[in-house]
């Protein structure tokens, strides 16, 4: 038997929409207030499974886990990072390597503190370009493979080495922690 596993994929956690995340009123949203999450994380509270990282899960028994990600790297990544410290729990964040430090964005500290409370963290490319509308159902699948990969190798040896002490992870290589 295998687990059985919901992911909760979220964005920005913040009052303050302006101040956290791409500014597009595409993203607006995706955006939930601090006391909306904090309903969210007591309802997983309340329920038999707990948070946790995919590398934690065992794969050999038939549990019920929780896996929670958070895209893009905005400045509310730390809010939501802490919320799950406090509980002892542990989540996902994937940054859009470019905007590492803009005004919108966590920083390189920011990343550094949330890989330093547990957290994995990894990209989410390096651009977050919106290109499946311009390509055909064919090609669209292999030129997200090809970004995946050119993003995680930017973020591994970027000239600022802001991957250096961060964990970087893509599906493929869930399953080993390359640091």
């Amino acid at each position: 038997m295998t687990p059985m596993i919901a992911g909760f994929g979220y964005h920005e956690i913040t009052d303050e929409p302006s101040a956290s995340g791409f500014q597009r009123p595409g993203a607006r949203p995706y955006t939930l207030t601090p006391r909306a999450f904090a309903e969210h994380l007591d309802q997983m509270a309340a329920s038999a499974a707990r948070p946790m990282r995919v590398t934690d899960i065992d794969f050999t028994r038939p549990d019920r886990c929780l896996v929670l990600t958070f895209d893009d790297g905005g400045k509310s990544a730390v809010h939501a990072g802490d919320a799950l410290a406090r509980r002892g729990w542990r989540g996902h964040f994937f940054i859009v390597s470019s905007l590492i430090g803009t005004r919108t964005f966590a920083t390189a500290g920011d990343i550094r503190y949330l890989e330093s409370c547990g957290h994995i963290v990894g990209t989410h490319s390096h651009t977050h370009p919106d290109i499946f509308p311009d390509l055909t159902r064919s090609w669209a699948p292999r030129a997200s493979r090809h970004r995946s990969r050119a993003a995680t190798f930017r973020a591994r040896c970027s000239r600022r080495r802001l991957a250096r002490g961060c964990s970087i992870s893509s599906p493929r290589s869930l399953g080993s922690h390359p640091g």
